[in-house]
């Protein structure tokens, strides 16, 4: 199979899984904010922000393990794969207990400036432990879902994840026959599902695939270097990432209390479910432009990097268009009692969010390169300046007489809005300037037909709003002209004459084999009919 072809049924898969998966966290959250209150469901969010802070390392060498193994899968280079599997292995074994060991010893310090519900205290200290036997779980398993990945084989990931969603939905459920302190036993709950669905990804990659089974003697002393080489780079951007990302959960806590961050909770969760759109290709293009990197295909690597980022924020554009002219029927649709101010954040977060797909295929060309160096740094130094301006602004404004800060808490996303923008930009430029892509293709083929389509299709969204009164009705017509118009917009404005060309081979081939196991289908039908009747005559 053709490696783009492979891409677009990777990405197809991936949307099938969300149909499902999106749904049932969206179900999740209605149910765990109304069974916790506002208090309990910002500080289950605020601790797991803050034990997220601890996936920094995991993290960095994920990326590095991955790209790796994808690299060696594209140069069809067997000993070598094992061997990195291996030791990957290795490393996230002794990485899983490190972390849990890390944030047990930070608790003390972090304990003090976590604003905690009356009632609760005597839960968050079990609760934040629960959180890092989370961490632990998903650390442990890295290497087999990394392995998975890598190998492209999206049609597994999807179970793991359908799984992990419906293990989650189970634990909900089971909470609502809980009365007294629900907050430490959805925390158990939560750990559970998350033990249930890692097992299924551990299990599933051993079963399908050899390399993928443990040989303790194949870990090798280079590959830890050469891994290792490679995570200290991702290490430190993926550090000012999580910095920036759950350090604003943190700061919003602190600056305007956990009813505040129950609502930047709810932002982040629907933001959450926005990525997964432009997921679907990031994570078909992440591995594929290092098995073409391993393959020598350095033209391929510079087309995917345009592409996927267009895809990326073409793809976005779907829900955050009609989200953001409906967010007040969505967020009353989708919740029972809606956090105050959580309308206003939830549309800047949706905004930075899809923002930073613009240049994402950048940081893939980076990552299948294998070099990282000052690319990490300056990303780095955008992700720092946005906690850092972000505490700047919130303690030059000062307090009210009520104690909250005199602007409210839209300030921070807007923060991270606006140094996202001139971070895109920067990255488009150095990373153009090291695989030879000019600044001005980036504005000519990634920004100029995503707004393009984005000022077509979203006029012609606003339009119901004109007509019809708020509610779910209009919620899906304002979805569904998007859509209708959106589509076609893509197609004659948004592609290029080879992109809808490719598309439409693939699409052919689809059809293609679909007649062809029809027509098998009909033929062994009409086999069997023949031999029933046969017998009869006999």
């Amino acid at each position: 199979m053709r490696q783009s072809t492979r891409l677009i049924l990777n990405t197809l898969i991936t949307y099938a899984r969300m149909g499902l998966t999106v749904g049932i966290g969206l179900l999740v959250t209605r149910k765990a904010l109304a069974l916790l209150g506002e208090g309990d469901f910002g500080l289950l969010a605020t601790l797991g922000a803050s034990g997220a802070l601890l996936l920094i390392l995991s993290d960095s060498l994920t990326a590095s393990m991955q790209r790796h193994l994808a690299y060696e899968i594209g140069k069809e280079n067997t000993e070598a794969l094992r061997a990195v599997f291996n030791t990957a292995l290795a490393i996230f074994g002794v990485a899983g207990p490190a972390v849990f060991l890390v944030g047990a010893a930070i608790w003390p310090l972090l304990r003090p400036i976590v604003d905690v519900p009356e009632g609760s205290e005597n839960a968050v200290t079990l609760v934040f432990m629960l959180t890092l036997g989370n961490i632990v779980a998903a650390t442990l398993a890295t290497p087999f879902r990394a392995y998975l990945m890598a190998r492209q084989s999206f049609g597994c990931v999807a179970v793991y994840e359908t799984a992990q969603s419906v293990l989650a939905l189970v634990a909900v459920l089971l909470l609502t026959m809980v009365e007294n302190d629900r907050l430490a036993v959805y925390a158990w709950l939560i750990l559970g599902a998350r033990v249930g669905g890692e097992l299924i990804a551990v299990l599933a990659a051993v079963a399908m695939f050899p390399d993928c089974r443990p040989r303790p003697w194949l870990v090798r002393r280079d590959q830890i270097g050469r891994i290792a080489s490679f995570a200290g780079w991702s290490l430190v951007a993926q550090m000012a990432w999580r910095i920036r990302v759950q350090g604003s959960t943190i700061i919003v806590n602190s600056f305007y209390g956990a009813r505040v961050s129950a609502a930047y909770g709810v932002a982040s969760q629907l933001g959450g479910y926005q990525n997964q759109v432009g997921a679907a290709v990031w994570r078909a293009v992440r591995p594929a432009m290092a098995t073409i990197e391993g393959r020598g295909g350095v033209q391929g690597v510079k087309d995917l990097t345009l592409v996927s980022s267009k895809y990326l924020l073409l793809l976005t554009l779907f829900i955050l268009v009609p989200f953001e002219l409906e967010m007040e029927a969505l967020l009353d649709l989708w919740l029972k009692e809606v956090p105050e101010h959580t309308a206003i954040v939830t549309r800047l977060v949706l905004v930075w969010m899809a923002m930073f797909y613009a240049s994402q295929g950048y940081q893939f060309a980076m990552e299948a390169k294998g070099s990282l160096g000052r690319y990490a740094m300056i990303m780095a130094v955008f992700d720092l300046a946005v906690v850092l301006t972000q505490l700047a602004f919130l303690w030059a404004m000062g307090r009210s007489a009520g104690g909250q800060p005199v602007i409210g808490p839209w300030l921070v996303p807007a923060i991270t809005l606006a140094i996202i923008a001139l971070q895109n930009v920067a990255r488009a430029w150095y990373v153009g300037t090291r695989i030879d892509i000019p600044l001005s293709r980036w504005f000519a083929e990634v920004l100029w037909p995503t707004m393009l389509v984005a000022a077509i299709a979203g006029g012609a969204a606003a339009t119901p709003m004109l007509l019809m009164e708020q509610g779910w009705v209009r919620l899906l017509v304002t979805t569904g002209v998007f859509g209708v118009v959106a589509l076609p917009t893509i197609w004659l404005l948004g592609m290029r004459r080879w992109e809808r060309e490719h598309f439409t081979r693939v699409a052919s081939s689809g059809v293609g084999l679909a007649m062809r196991l029809s027509g098998r289908a009909l033929a062994r039908e009409k086999a069997g009919a023949e031999k029933s009747a046969v017998e009869k005559t006999e």
